[in-house]
């Protein structure tokens, strides 16, 4: 986390602490820490916490739905630190089939030996679905 990666945070104890900002019928899946911030899939979207100020009293929530990642991209390895960056673009316009849609994408860092394939292939997945869908 001092270094700006991700670490693993357990489903449960990300239900117990953030369970508050689950929709009806949604769970966590996969949940990750970076110091005071998380990041935690659920069956139906991402949702980002990040912590404000010094006392971390402060909360922004932000979320993206799973529906709508179109790109995944994987860069492992570099100098003097092995680590993961693990990036992906998703609309942000909520009309995906617009003329010209907006989109953004997340860059997220995990540490040496963190084992990242599982969500690179989970995101992918996710991606490959989301085109196939929309360019039917």
């Amino acid at each position: 986390g001092l270094m700006g990666n991700y670490s693993s945070l357990s489903p449960e104890d990300a239900t117990r602490q953030y369970g508050m900002y689950l929709m009806p019928g949604e769970s966590f899946v996969s949940c990750f820490a970076l110091l005071c911030d998380k990041m935690m899939f659920t069956n139906k979207r991402i949702i980002f916490i990040d912590h404000k100020g010094m006392t971390g009293t402060k909360v922004r929530v932000d979320s993206i739905n799973l529906n709508s990642v179109i790109d995944v991209r994987l860069e492992t390895g570099g100098a003097g630190f092995d680590h993961a960056e693990l990036s992906f673009s998703y609309f942000t316009s909520p009309y995906y089939k617009a003329y010209n849609p907006t989109t953004d994408s997340k860059v997220l860092e995990f540490p040496k030996g963190f084992n990242v394939q599982p969500l690179y292939c989970m995101l992918e997945e996710l991606a490959y679905g989301n085109v196939e869908r929309l360019n039917a």
